[in-house]
């Protein structure tokens, strides 16, 4: 898993995937240099960086379908938002970014707001892992699923009184759940 899951960042910057036209977010989980970014839709980096770290084939098809629910989910649910879905192998494990950025503009809410952008990021790891029960010699394999969310809100205003200024918070929240494994198909 990325070191990063404790705490992700507090703001998202947009890129545009220039072969599909559609904007996407830049994070930890999709770079592949310091300033080269995998686009979920092409699965192209910009600045383009020949032989960049690319999710295996079945995880590639999962982040394809993650993205193209998540932007119907964001599209209903915060107009006209952007999202990013990005999936990450660790060996049998794999690791998954779920991002939305909104920006607010000062048309549409109160004239002392300039600018604003609600960030969420969500981080979710999944991975597979074996524990011996106390009593016996018994192995048992477990799901652990971790999660680790932050939104954050940022405005920016001006007013006559106060000049300009800007108002920032933040809220995380994080999960870790082990769901046994069962192999019995029924």
């Amino acid at each position: 898993m990325k070191e990063n899951i404790e705490e992700p960042p507090l703001h998202l910057e947009v890129a545009m995937d220039t072969d599909t036209n559609i904007p996407f977010l830049k994070h930890a989980y999709n770079t592949g240099s310091e300033d080269s970014f995998r686009s979920p839709w092409s699965s192209k980096y910009y600045p383009d960086l020949p032989n960049g770290p690319q999710p295996s084939g079945e995880l590639r098809k999962l982040e394809e379908q993650a993205n193209q629910i998540f932007q119907q989910y964001v599209f209903m649910y915060y107009d006209q938002a952007i999202s990013s879905v990005y999936f990450i192998d660790n060996s049998l494990d794999f690791d998954a970014a779920f991002l939305i950025k909104k920006e607010l503009k000062d048309k549409d809410y109160d004239n002392n707001m300039k600018n604003g952008y609600w960030d969420s990021i969500s981080i979710v790891s999944a991975s597979l892992e074996t524990t011996k029960h106390s009593n016996s010699s018994h192995e048992q394999q477990m799901h652990r699923y971790r999660v680790n969310t932050r939104v954050v809100l940022t405005l920016e205003c001006e007013s006559d009184e106060l000049g300009k200024y800007t108002l920032t918070g933040n809220h995380s929240a994080k999960r870790d759940e082990h769901v046994r494994f069962d192999e019995r198909q029924d």
